[in-house]
Order: C-alpha cells, then sequence, then structure tokens
C-alpha cells in the first residue's frame, strides 16, 4: 500500500496455504517459494531484471519475540544476480495486531497504528560472498530498524514498551520488596526529573539501584558519565545481537556502576519490556540459585563476582533459564548448560561495541562489533564486522 507501484511479492508457500491469505494474494502478482524448491527464485531475478518493485520479507518467518530474527540469503541473491539495488523497508506495529503470534507477551489490539519507513537504497557489492549473503541482510535490516529509533529519547522508548506491554507489568523488582511497574516507574522518573539535576540514565540507575532504607537525599548516582544518545545506541544495538524479549525475565547481578551493567543490566530490557530483577547481595537473603529459580528467570546478566555464587546450585534452578550473557570470560567450569554470549567494551565506561550472538552463524562465536556504536582503535574488525584480537577465546 506504501509502494508506489504495484510490487511482485514473493511468498512462503506455507503461508500462503492459509486459508485467509489466499483471497489477498490473488490480488497482487506473486511467486510460492520454500527452501525446498529454490527453482522459484528464478522467476524472481526474472522479474527484478525486468525493472519490476521485488518484495521479499528475508526473515521469511513470522516472530514470536517481536526481535529481529535470522535471515535467508535469497533476497541478496536476487539482487546480485539482478543487479538491483535493495531498498530496505522497516514496518513497525504489525507486532500488535491480532494476528501476531506475540499474544501473552504484548497487549495486542484490533487497529494499530503501522508505520512504514523506508531507508535509503543499498547496493549488493560482488564482494558479498555465498556464506554471508544472510550477514548481509540481516546488517541491512538492523540498520533500519536503528534509524527509526535514532531520534528517539530513552523516555520515548521506555514509553513505547510500556505501551506496548502494558503500565501494569512489572519493569523492576526484587525479591524484596513489591515490584515497579511501567506505568509507576514513568511516573517516578517525571517526578523526579522535574526537581533534580539529574539525567534519565542516572534516574535510573538511582532507581533501580536504591535500597528500600536509604533517604532519597542518600541514594547513589553512577560512577561513570555517560550520555543518553551512547546509551540508546550500544543498547540497540546489544539489542539486536541477543534476542530479550516483552516475555523476558532478565536477572541483573552485574553492578550499575559501569557501562556494561547500565545498557545490558537495565536499559536494554526496559526498552524491550522485559521484567528486570536487580539482584543485590546486601538484602536478599536467597542464595543466587535460588533466586534465578523464584524470579522465573529466562536471561541472567552476570559478572565475575557472580560466578562463584552459582556453585552450589541445582540443574532444575535453572529450569526456565534460556541465556546467559556477560562482559567476562566463560569460566570453565560452574555455569549452567544454556547459551553464553558475552560482550566487550573499548573504554574504561565499559560501552558494549561488540558482542557475540546466535544470529551471527558464526561456529566460533567471534566478537562482531555493534551496528550502532562506532569502531575504536583498540579492537580491530575484518570486513565482515568480525573481531581480530585477542577477544576471540
Amino acid at each position: 500500500m506504501a509502494l508506489p507501484e504495484k510490487p511482485f511479492c514473493v511468498i512462503d508457500r506455507d503461508i500462503a496455504g492459509a486459508w485467509w491469505i489466499k483471497p489477498i494474494i490473488s490480488l497482487v502478482d506473486h511467486c510460492l517459494v520454500d527452501q525446498a524448491h529454490p527453482f522459484g527464485l528464478r522467476r524472481v531475478i526474472m522479474a527484478a531484471q525486468s525493472g519490476q518493485m521485488v518484495v521479499v520479507f528475508p526473515e521469511s518467518r513470522i516472530s514470536l519475540t517481536g526481535s529481529l530474527m535470522k535471515c535467508y540469503g535469497g533476497a541478496a541473491f536476487v539482487a546480485e544476480k539482478a543487479g538491483a539495488p535493495i531498498l530496505p523497508i522497516h514496518i513497525d506495529g504489525a507486532q500488535l495486531s491480532k494476528f501476531s503470534y506475540l499474544g501473552g507477551i504484548i497487549k495486542r489490539r484490533f487497529f494499530p497504528k503501522i508505520t512504514a519507513s523506508i531507508q535509503s537504497p543499498r547496493p549488493v557489492l560482488s564482494s558479498v560472498v555465498r556464506n554471508s549473503r544472510a550477514l548481509f541482510l540481516f546488517d541491512i535490516l538492523t540498520d533500519a530498524r536503528l534509524e527509526v529509533d535514532r531520534n528517539q529519547s530513552l523516555i520515548s522508548l521506555i514509553h513505547r514498551a510500556a505501551d506496548q506491554v502494558g503500565h501494569d507489568k512489572p519493569a523492576l523488582a526484587n525479591t524484596d520488596g513489591v515490584p515497579l511497574s511501567y506505568g509507576k516507574l514513568l511516573e517516578k522518573i517525571s517526578k523526579r526529573h522535574a526537581t533534580r539535576d539529574q539525567s534519565i540514565v542516572e534516574l535510573l540507575v538511582t532507581i533501580a539501584d536504591a535500597r528500600k532504607e536509604l533517604s532519597q537525599a542518600e541514594e547513589r548516582s553512577p560512577r561513570v558519565e555517560i550520555n543518553e544518545a551512547e546509551v540508546i545506541r550500544a543498547a540497540n544495538g546489544l539489542g539486536a545481537a541477543w534476542d530479550i524479549c516483552p516475555g523476558d525475565i532478565v536477572l541483573n547481578t552485574t553492578s550499575l556502576n559501569n557501562g556494561f551493567g547500565v545498557i545490558a543490566g537495565l536499559i536494554l530490557p526496559l526498552i524491550q519490556g522485559a521484567t528486570i530483577f536487580q539482584f543485590k547481595k546486601q538484602q536478599n537473603k536467597r542464595s543466587l540459585p535460588e533466586t534465578i529459580y523464584d524470579a522465573n528467570t529466562t536471561v541472567l546478566i552476570i559478572d565475575d563476582n557472580a560466578f562463584s555464587k552459582l556453585k552450589p546450585a541445582h540443574s532444575y534452578d535453572f529450569h526456565k533459564l534460556r541465556m546467559i550473557v556477560s562482559s567476562s570470560p566463560k569460566p570453565t567450569a560452574g555455569l549452567p548448560p544454556v547459551p553464553y554470549y558475552r560482550a566487550i567494551g573499548g573504554d574504561l565506561n565499559g560501552l558494549p561495541i561488540a558482542a557475540q550472538s546466535p544470529l551471527w552463524n558464526d561456529p566460533d562465536l567471534r566478537f562482531r562489533q555493534l551496528r550502532s556504536i562506532d569502531p575504536v582503535s583498540a579492537i580491530r574488525f575484518d570486513d565482515d564486522g568480525f573481531s581480530v584480537d585477542v577477544f576471540q577465546e
């Protein structure tokens, strides 16, 4: 509907088999493709070569989390063979519709506002080798998504998350007190921002890290000064690498006095609509494994100081845990058998600039530069963005 001409649509054969899809696709020129019938791409290439606008969804499937999924390289192959550029389009709002697969994770509605953000064309270079076509497309989609958020403020991103998951959804919690909902958190930020000379980042850290028994005058602010634009870029970069979604319960054991703790343990889960449990060893009477179990933790954010606290654990303590992320090297023993991904920073404030991810489709799990972060001289990256320094541990 947003395109200036009638497009040629590439549609997954399984999706096209749905009864309610058939009358819709009958109205447009289309081609059915799937992994078992790659010869369907010939017709797609011919359409692109003729100058026709071809619409392809590189992710192919409908997201179950609302996050970007792995990409298939077919669209880059077609563009390469046809000598046609790729025009990235980011669609936002469709995940809120009754047709999405996110029921129980976000608040779906009948008529959500849907926007289509059309980006600048991207040429497909001949240097894009076969094994990196999917990664090339993943980068294009990531850049398109990050571009939409480029001019957003941190408070607006939290508001967007609250609108998606509901203002009564718990945002910050611990085992010692009543959870703070997204609505209450936004109210508290608004009230304190009007009376205190603190940035939104500092306010969030103060709210998340303050102890119940401390007065307002005694609440602590970060030791590390990082501006809001850097925070948003780093959080969005990690968000593209790690599939943290509104349904996640994130247990953060890292300090909120460093860049990684602030970005990975606080900002990223908040703008994604997740619930954060801030583990404070001074307050929590239960051990870390018991807290992981009690909180129904799905994502554990951990540092060196907390590794030793996992050792007296039973495997059932981690029955819902699906991912561990950290800025520290993976220990040789003592961790539950779930995927472990690490981020690295390039300066003293610890802001992440590269991360490991299952979406890179890299068997060695090398670090890759985050799309939203400028490179630093301390770390060298190859043409595909993978680290070539000693950080390949």
